[in-house]
């Protein structure tokens, strides 16, 4: 290969990654969603990733959309990966992990969200699904597949 051809394959794939950087920066003028190397939005797992900020619901805007991500991916992980429901004491758990002070925090949230099968809670498959979306998105990251 020429050192010609070696300069053009350079271009080319700083043409390339300099299209994927606009495209990036175009779907996210902040900079603060995460981007993997083709330009998608970073999958976030709720049972394997740690949350770039402490979801806090008296925190800043990010870290209540945080704390309604976790509160929502937590629960639909339990009730897809493991085909049941959250205990009662489970709901106290992930409410804590996803920054409320207790089990409370369930009572900001309208109960057709979730429901109670059993002593058990699951996410709706209608408004709970659509709220871990729209919290996905408020924080720009991709739900796991089997999530969503």
């Amino acid at each position: 290969m020429s050192a010609a051809d070696t300069i053009r394959q350079t271009i080319a794939a700083l043409r390339v990654e300099a299209d994927n950087l606009e495209r990036v920066l175009g779907a996210d003028p902040d900079g603060v969603a995460a981007f993997d190397s083709n330009g998608d939005l970073l999958i976030f797992d709720p049972d394997v990733d740690q949350p770039p900020v402490r979801p806090y619901i008296k925190g800043s805007e990010e870290q209540q959309n945080w704390c309604g991500l976790m509160l929502w991916a937590q629960l639909r992980s339990l009730n897809v990966r493991q085909g049941r429901g959250a205990s009662p004491e489970e709901s106290v758990g992930i409410a804590q992990t996803a920054g409320y002070q207790d089990g409370r925090g369930w009572n900001r949230w309208e109960f057709g969200w979730f429901k109670d099968e059993n002593g058990d809670r699951w996410a709706d498959e209608d408004w709970g699904l659509r709220h871990l979306r729209n919290f996905y998105a408020a924080v720009r990251r991709a739900v796991p597949d089997d999530l969503n």
